[in-house]
């Protein structure tokens, strides 16, 4: 008799995997063990290794972990990556690829209204709304922020979504224009921003959004003419949108714990102040 469907790989037989296979071999002539999760495929070709002509393996994927693979997928901001992991699993795996861009497409789609919920929730405005000061300064790094959502790429664009959060900004004016591109993404998969200037009414946020929306220029010096000549600069540095829009993510996630040490720093906390310098280094050290 053979058992044509088992799991030996899984977790379950950790702890006595080799006592159940001796026990198998007593009363089967074989065993054929069913991986289902790419975590497993290892494991389960060391078993057919080590217990040659008695456990037999079948290898596939059970759909609620391509689920699961998609939900990291998905996280990826670049397009290509995303298009180039989707077929390596479908070539690894025997999946259709179009079955797999499919998953993806759904996915992408829950994963933004999760999104969505999480920014048009009244309690994460409200939470959000209380870091705001009446009056501040735009900052550098919320102006580079707004010149981020407007000039950068798709790719850098989607990260900023999924990552920016409301209560990073200060400024009441930014806020509001954050909040305004955040919903136009939301509702429309991309960033249309005539359509946002013209439904601001805050003509304040108007005029930073065109300011922004102008490429950079500088001067440069022709050596054959001697004449100056005015040169777009993103002609002459080849800026990495998605690079920057991760490094201000970790510039704001920083920025924030920076502040929260100050005040720990007035309560005398210092085991915690300990634990909020580590998680700034964590940040630093992370790719994303």
């Amino acid at each position: 008799m053979i058992d044509v469907h088992c799991h030996l790989e899984q977790e379950d037989y950790s702890k006595d995997r080799d006592k159940v296979v001796e026990k198998c071999k007593k009363e089967l002539k074989a065993v054929i063990t069913c991986c289902v999760h790419p975590e497993d495929f290892d494991l389960t070709m060391d078993l057919v290794e080590q217990y040659k002509n008695f456990v037999f393996a079948t290898t596939s994927i059970h759909p609620e972990f391509i689920k699961e693979i998609i939900s990291f997928i998905v996280r990826i901001p670049d397009k290509i990556k995303r298009a180039f992991y989707v077929k390596e699993i479908s070539n690894k795996y025997g999946l259709y690829e179009s079955d797999l861009r499919d998953a993806l497409e759904q996915s992408t789609k829950t994963y933004r209204r999760e999104i969505s919920i999480k920014y048009s929730s009244s309690d994460n405005l409200s939470a959000s709304s209380k870091n705001i000061k009446k009056g501040s300064q735009i900052q550098k790094i919320e102006s580079d922020l707004i010149e981020l959502f407007i000039n950068g790429t798709p790719e850098a664009i989607e990260y900023l979504v999924y990552n920016v959060e409301l209560d990073f900004i200060e400024n009441e004016t930014v806020y509001n224009i954050i909040s305004k591109f955040l919903d136009e993404f939301m509702n429309e998969g991309k960033i249309d921003i005539a359509k946002i200037t013209n439904e601001l009414d805050d003509e304040s946020a108007k005029q930073i959004i065109s300011e922004k929306s102008i490429p950079r220029y500088f001067l440069s010096e022709n050596e054959e003419t001697d004449n100056h000549t005015l040169i777009y600069s993103v002609t002459k540095k080849n800026i990495d949108y998605l690079k920057a829009a991760k490094d201000i993510i970790k510039k704001f996630k920083i920025d924030r714990i920076r502040k929260e040490i100050e005040e720990l720093k007035k309560e005398g906390e210092y085991e915690k102040i300990r634990q909020k310098q580590i998680e700034i280094k964590e940040i630093q050290k992370s790719e994303d």
